[in-house]
């Protein structure tokens, strides 16, 4: 399954027949249904949301191939023929970024921006099928690629020159593969065995990040949402959020330490003896975007902060409606 807009795509077996459907649903009985029959694309999986629409591998004239849905029958369609003819490409590890989804199809790493034009390879890999795709942060991935030397871990971004190989071991280490790679802190966490000491805990420094925590609250019981880009030093990074209403909205800033109890079910997640206001929005039409500006100090990099939005007035003991919290780890 996969959440876009105010939808969640899934695949369903209808009635009778061992061939999953498109379906779509925003959580109530009316609003569930099917989206295509499975004389269109049938077996649909691999959801990954781009926008308001999915991005998957389902088969139709042309095999398993990549498709996309809005949730309407005139949205729902096969964006490429990647292998021409009804010979399938099967794409696989669908995985978004900010602005594109990677996968894997024919042993090459692809991007795709849900157009055909849009669809294109970034790096063809000689061995075996490539694994263990994870995001880490917004604007990369990382994967691992059976390379005539050894199994190697890579770090894409989608682009032709944003690749490079991290982890590249003795061909006699064949069981590096690294696994269950898990972002905390700026580093991603995976499992991994050198060939020396075992399967053990790694990290890598994963540069700039930016990392959802927590819960919003508000007295409405809706839970207000704060998402960012990552926090590249010398760029100008957006900040997104909804649901939190009011007149007038704050986003802190300040050092990462533990979230202090507020009222009713919120919580702090900026330290407040540090917190400060980092910028104001208008959150009256319930989603707003917010600019930051970072400047271009390397010495900044590594360094962590929590950020959180409030907007009121309003009801409840608070008095405001709090968002999830971001943590930024600074860097390139």
């Amino acid at each position: 399954m996969a959440a876009a807009g105010d939808q969640v795509f899934l695949a369903a077996p209808p009635c009778c027949a061992n061939a999953d459907e498109l379906w779509v649903s925003d959580g109530t009985p009316i609003g569930t249904r099917r989206v295509v029959p499975r004389t269109t694309v049938w077996r649909p999986h691999g959801f990954a949301a781009l926008g308001d629409v999915v991005l998957f591998a389902g088969s139709g004239d042309n095999g398993f191939e990549l498709w996309r849905s809005d949730g309407t029958v005139t949205g729902t369609y096969e964006v490429k023929d990647i292998v021409p003819g009804t010979l399938a490409s099967n794409p696989d590890h669908l995985t978004a970024l900010e602005d594109c989804v990677l996968f894997e199809a024919g042993r090459q790493l692809w991007r795709t921006d849900g157009t055909v034009a849009g669809t294109q390879p970034v790096m063809a890999f000689p061995g075996a099928p490539l694994s263990e795709f994870a995001r880490i942060g917004h604007r990369r991935i990382v994967f691992n690629a059976e390379m005539s030397s050894g199994p190697e871990s890579w770090v894409s971004d989608g682009t032709a020159l944003g690749k490079f190989r991290f982890g590249a071991f003795s061909p006699l280490y064949s069981s590096w593969t690294p696994e269950d790679f898990l972002l905390s802190n700026g580093r991603a966490l995976f499992a991994a065995d050198d060939g020396e000491t075992g399967r053990e805990l790694w990290a890598w420094d994963a540069g700039a990040t930016a990392q959802t925590i927590g819960v919003g609250c508000s007295a409405a019981g809706r839970q207000p949402t704060l998402e960012s880009e990552d926090p590249q030093l010398g760029t100008t990074v957006m900040l997104r959020g909804a649901d939190a209403i009011g007149t007038i909205g704050v986003v802190l800033v300040g050092a990462v330490r533990p979230p202090t109890p507020l009222a009713g079910s919120c919580a702090l997640y900026p330290a407040s003896a540090t917190a400060v206001t980092l910028a104001s929005f208008d959150p009256s039409p319930g989603a707003w975007n917010v600019p930051v500006s970072l400047p271009p100090a390397p010495q900044l990099a590594r360094v962590r902060a929590a950020l959180q939005a409030f907007a009121g007035p309003a009801t409840g003991a608070l008095g405001a409606d709090g968002t999830s919290a971001v943590i930024w780890t600074l860097g390139q």
